[in-house]
């Protein structure tokens, strides 16, 4: 109805028999460093805050220790949320009308008893630079979309249901792109017709899926881990386990059967946490060579953390940008070189390894062990060179010597 502006308040231990418990707003309401902590209210569509048909405007806003109220509900307008961390409610955030949510926490939004996801979408929703983590619900654990919903650069971890979806339960139109799903766990209750460590998407569902992890996740019957259902590939993901899903479309660069190699939900830098890259990943300069984010299938051109991509030869795969300094011509830890650019195969690799010749003999790194290898090593020994290049290690002890001549001689007299 009206408009109003908060700045820097506290709203603790209110209550209300319905809507909102600490704000109902049906008029024009931005809210700017504003902390909500134990506010209770009851009835199906109550919340802490309840927007009902206005326009609702949250900036580095905290929700917390409402243990059986949901923190948002967006019963109709428009709710934009950012920088806001909601954490240990009895709910995360419900949408019936327009919702965006950017560089926003969603953790541990779990009421034993009403079991709701952590973000419930009935309207249109977008969501960027976002961690949807450690919910507990029946299904849909993260996300449970009946919706439109189209998800960048977020990352949904550690959320499980006693049924289908522990990651994504989607009976609407959903797209992912540059979006990590890992560690999440579903049909902890064990019932032979529920499955989707990852992702559930039903038969009225739509999956659309770029540039996008699927990795570590868990499906307690052990038949569908990462994915369940049909989804389309725009191209460029990586999928773990991928027997539970039926994936239409192009496919192009789609990995299938590898571990992501992914480290813990923590600190990485940016307003979210977000799982990095190992520096063995697959993931790694397997992206979408195109990074305008212009249409899905292409990379966002940051990550989840706001640092640009690409970092290497062509964008990451998943919400996280691998950012070592390698390339900028110093050792920096943990590298073991750095010859000033990110390339590979040039003594160098892409994360500053050494890069050691994977069959023996091979001085020279090229696949075969010939007399160009002898000759390398021959000339290196006989100028006194000690070649920093581990490509000319032909037995891979990390040291240019003698015995690398016999390597190479023994290489290439073996049959």
């Amino acid at each position: 109805m009206g408009t109003i502006t908060i700045t820097r308040g506290t709203f603790r231990d209110n209550s209300a028999t319905s809507r909102g418990a600490a704000i109902w707003n049906l008029g024009d309401a931005t809210l700017d460093m504003v902390t909500f902590v134990s506010n209770q209210a009851s009835g199906l569509d109550s919340a802490v805050l309840h927007n009902g048909g206005g326009v609702l405007r949250a900036t580095r806003c905290t929700i917390t220790a409402s243990f059986d109220t949901t923190a948002v509900f967006n019963l109709a307008g428009a709710a934009q949320l950012r920088e806001c961390t909601i954490a240990d409610n009895g709910g995360g955030v419900v949408n019936d009308g327009m919702l965006s949510l950017i560089d926003c926490t969603l953790r541990d939004n779990a009421d034993i008893f009403a079991k709701r996801p952590g973000l419930y979408n009935r309207g249109t929703a977008t969501i960027l630079s976002t961690t949807i983590s450690g919910h507990a619900a029946r299904k849909g654990a993260g996300l449970m979309n009946e919706g439109t919903i189209t998800l960048i650069n977020s990352t949904i971890s550690g959320n499980r249901a006693d049924g289908s979806g522990g990651g994504v339960f989607n009976l609407g139109t959903l797209r992912l792109g540059n979006v990590t799903i890992a560690n999440n766990v579903a049909n902890r209750d064990r019932a032979s017709s529920e499955d989707g460590g990852g992702i559930f998407n039903s038969v009225s569902g739509s999956v659309e899926l770029s540039n996008t992890i699927l990795a570590g996740n868990t499906d307690l019957e052990g038949r569908a881990h990462d994915c369940s259902g049909i989804v389309t590939s725009h191209g460029h993901n990586l999928i773990q386990d991928s027997r539970g899903c039926i994936r239409l479309g192009v496919a192009t660069g789609d990995h299938l059967g590898h571990d992501a190699y992914l480290g813990s939900l923590q600190d990485n830098g940016g307003k979210t946490w977000t799982h990095a890259l190992m520096d063995d990943s697959p993931a790694l300069d397997n992206g979408d060579a195109s990074t305008d984010g212009s249409a899905l299938g292409s990379c966002a051109p940051t990550d989840q953390r706001g640092v640009p991509r690409p970092h290497g030869l062509r964008c990451d795969i998943g919400a996280y940008e691998l950012t070592l300094h390698c390339g900028n011509g110093q050792i920096d830890t943990p590298e073991e070189c750095d010859d000033g650019n990110a390339a590979p195969r040039d003594c160098c690799s892409r994360t500053c390894q050494f890069e050691r010749a994977t069959l023996a003999g091979d001085a020279n790194c090229d696949g075969r062990a010939t007399s160009a290898d002898l000759t390398q090593i021959v000339r290196l020994l006989g100028d006194g060179t000690r070649s920093p290049c581990h490509l000319d290690d032909a037995n891979g002890d990390c040291r240019l010597d003698a015995r690398d001549l016999s390597a190479a001689v023994d290489a290439l007299q073996a049959p």
